[in-house]
């Protein structure tokens, strides 16, 4: 199963899984990231953990679990809380959750509010092709591009600002100092 981050939908895993060419290999959009958002549903770390521990639990198991950028996030949450439900994981994110991360410029003003919010404004105020050329100068190929840009919304806008203002320091830190609970299963960083 792999799992995707922000600004993504599962279109990026697109051209790995067609090299892969195994019939049980999954993408998962999380909600407000190219998946429509549930009543309720406050698109925090916690709220994350628990939307991914349900698709795990409709899985047959054993589950190896992939996650790039926020995805990553989302996979060692679930190899620490939840490592019953996968055999392996892997996340490309580890550099996070050491104790003195300093988070990028923008998840920084995501994290501000009001300035946040006029990022997000800003992101969406463009066309559709516009933020598809966006994406491809970040290394998408034009399709997945074009498909990302599609599910560019607000309700991504308000799921960015939600999940990064809940993943403030220090709680990045206090998921790294649990990193070691997730060796219960094999993982690759």
């Amino acid at each position: 199963m792999f799992v995707h981050g922000n600004p993504e939908t599962a279109a990026i895993w697109g051209p790995l899984i067609e090299v892969l060419d195994l019939e049980d290999v999954i993408a998962v959009s999380p909600p407000g990231f190219g998946a429509q958002l549930p009543a309720g549903f406050g698109s925090t770390s916690d709220d994350y953990l628990a939307w991914l521990v349900n698709e795990l639990e409709k899985m047959p198991q054993p589950v190896d679990l992939v996650g790039h950028d926020w995805g990553g996030g989302h996979v060692v949450r679930v190899a620490i809380e939840r490592p019953d439900l996968i055999r392996s994981w892997v996340t490309d994110i580890a550099g996070c959750m050491a104790p003195d991360y300093v988070w990028h410029d923008m998840a920084q003003i995501w994290q501000t509010s009001g300035a946040g919010e006029e990022a997000v404004a800003a992101m969406l105020a463009g066309t559709m092709f516009d933020r598809a050329q966006m994406y491809e100068s970040l290394g998408m190929t034009p399709e997945v591009a074009l498909e990302v840009s599609r599910a560019t919304n607000e309700e991504m806008g308000k799921s960015i600002l939600a999940l990064y203002r809940s993943a403030a320091q220090p709680a990045m830190a206090q998921l790294g100092a649990r990193l070691g609970e997730a060796s219960s299963r094999p993982g690759l960083v």
